[in-house]
């Protein structure tokens, strides 16, 4: 799949809190460069985010589906479903971005004060990025996880277990990861051969970018 860059967002579309953020990007990446880096934006904007975070988590979502199925009587649990996900929508997604931000944690220096949570008002888009460039294996762990552990962990649990209602949760979490595998999609896209890469989140578009030598 071909996921082509996009136009960055207008700086006047910024909040204060993002153009800090955006500043001290700029300072990171004029350091990088001095260090003989060259840089490599693999970003992509918050509309086409979303779109690829429907599209993207559709075939596994399919995949854990029809191995319910097979192991388990699926029933359609239309009042729980909607109640249930309207909890899981508020609750699990601070949860999601914990995990991003305690994840990639483990690998900077400050640990949590490299993190940096916020909230796009304009598109009720939350996010969590690292302040700070990782090596790539972090970097993709850390985008990774909330997807892996609940998307798919718990998707399958919902199989073992036979219980539909965390099958929902497993598949609406799978979705909220689906920006998630657009950016994992974008740096396996790119086929950097350089000894050195570090991997930087950007400020105030959706994606990361990578900076080797």
């Amino acid at each position: 799949m071909v996921i082509k860059m996009n136009d960055k967002r207008d700086i006047k579309e910024l909040s204060k809190k993002e153009k800090d953020s955006l500043e001290l990007f700029n300072k990171t990446k004029d350091k990088l460069i001095k260090k003989g880096y060259t840089e490599h934006d693999l970003t992509a904007n918050v509309v086409k985010a979303n779109i690829y975070g429907i599209l993207l988590p559709i075939p596994i979502s399919i995949i854990l589906v029809i191995l319910y199925c097979i192991f388990n009587r699926f029933e359609f649990e239309g009042i729980n479903m909607i109640v249930f996900l309207i909890i899981n929508m508020i609750i699990a997604t601070i949860i999601h971005e914990s995990i991003h931000g305690i994840t990639f944690s483990l690998f900077t220096k400050n640990h949590l004060k490299d993190i940096r949570f916020g909230f796009i008002v304009k598109t009720l888009t939350p996010y969590c990025s690292c302040k700070v460039p990782v090596k790539k294996y972090q970097y993709l762990l850390g985008i990774s996880m909330p997807g892996l552990t609940l998307g798919i962990l718990i998707s399958i649990i919902s199989i073992i277990l036979g219980k539909q209602i965390i099958l929902y949760s497993g598949l609406f979490q799978l979705f909220c990861a689906g920006g998630d595998m657009m950016i994992i999609a974008l740096i396996l896209k790119n086929k950097s051969n350089k000894k050195n890469q570090l991997y930087l989140d950007h400020p105030t578009e959706v994606g990361v970018v990578l900076f080797d030598k």
